[in-house]
């Protein structure tokens, strides 16, 4: 097992307020080797709970050039705390504000080559607290769904976003039951 890598070099080649691409050079077994990295603030996703209805949200991906159904996510802002994140984008994405949110797991979207650590929260006693705050580069439609069928959109592929996969089923293994 190789357990001494050294860093030969770190070289910022992009950055904006979300993320910085680097070209990263790390050697181990005396040879080097080339990465490049995307270093990313982090973001939160959030499982937003009404009974047996799911809050989500079909939005528009320029990435993917498609409609996605996942659940309400956004990026972390600098100097902003996680479970404020959580509030917020909740909010902004659906107009919806909770009585009770709570962080259920963090995990890496894409360990290979990117540091976003994703933090998913719970959110129940949800309540519609205003129209939603969208910003001008989303295209939004919210949508509830039972949890259930979110189960069978997944198991037939209808459903594709990791961190929403991720969400409901660690929920369902957590409650070892379908609502």
């Amino acid at each position: 097992m190789v357990t001494n890598v050294k860093i030969i070099s770190k070289n910022k080649i992009y950055s904006n307020n979300i993320f910085e691409i680097q070209k990263n050079e790390l050697m181990w077994d005396q040879q080097i080797r080339k990465f490049d990295i995307i270093k990313h603030n982090g973001a939160v996703s959030i499982l937003a709970l009404e009974n047996k209805d799911v809050v989500m949200i079909e939005q528009y991906r320029p990435s993917i050039e498609d409609y996605i159904m996942e659940i309400p996510a956004g990026t972390i802002e600098k100097n902003e705390k996680i479970k404020e994140c959580a509030i917020r984008e909740l909010e902004e994405e659906t107009g919806y504000k909770a009585k009770n949110i709570f962080h259920m797991i963090s995990y890496y979207s894409s360990i290979g080559y990117s540091t976003e650590l994703i933090h998913c929260y719970v959110a129940t006693g949800i309540y519609k607290n205003s129209n939603r705050l969208f910003t001008s580069d989303e295209i939004i439609n919210i949508k509830k769904i039972r949890f259930k069928t979110l189960l069978e959109m997944i198991q037939t592929n209808r459903i594709k976003d990791s961190k929403t996969i991720c969400a409901i089923l660690f929920y369902n293994q957590l409650n070892n039951q379908v609502l």
